[in-house]
């Protein structure tokens, strides 16, 4: 039975869209537009409580989600040493084409532990879609977003997290990290 329910909820996954593809609202040099979701855990996040901090919203869908750990390597790697992270990472996943009946089926799959017995990172759940209304969303590839310490959208871009796509980004974040 629940291998059945597992199969229907794959299926419904193909044939609904993950997301409204468009530009949304923000613009790079814009104030970033705010909004709240929770996490696995039922922990608040509101993007307007971390000024004088620089944020990178990684988001995806569930093929786009695949590249997300490229990105987040990459920038913990560079800018977040144990004990001086530089830049705040949020993972999101765009969960808006998922029925609401298997919301607490799927929810439950992003807990859990890792391997080490710690708690899974946290991701925020877009059941809405919201953040692909107010960014703009590419679907299939992994959507980052850069925020400065004032609130200002300093980056955008969607990728797998390749070389290519890592190295403008690397540029951006450093051009943030130098300006106070």
């Amino acid at each position: 039975m629940l291998r059945q329910l597992i199969i229907g909820v794959g299926i419904i996954l193909l044939l609904t869209p993950s997301s409204l593809a468009g530009t949304g609202e923000a613009k790079v040099g814009s104030p970033a537009p705010n909004f709240s979701l929770q996490d696995q855990y039922d922990q608040e996040f509101d993007l307007s409580k971390y000024r004088d901090t620089v944020v990178l919203l990684i988001y995806g869908d569930r093929e786009g989600s695949e590249f997300n750990g490229e990105w987040l390597k990459a920038v913990n790697e560079r800018y977040n040493q144990p004990g001086h992270a530089q830049v705040k990472l949020v993972l999101i996943a765009n969960l808006e084409g998922v029925p609401g009946f298997v919301h607490g089926f799927v929810k439950k799959r992003f807990q859990g532990t890792t391997p080490q017995g710690n708690p899974k990172r946290s991701v925020l759940l877009d059941w809405e879609g919201v953040v692909a209304q107010l960014y703009g969303f590419q679907q299939g590839l992994s959507n980052v977003y850069l925020i400065d310490r004032h609130g200002l959208l300093r980056y955008m871009a969607a990728g797998r997290g390749a070389p290519q796509d890592l190295e403008p980004l690397f540029q951006a974040i450093d051009r943030v990290l130098s300006t106070r």
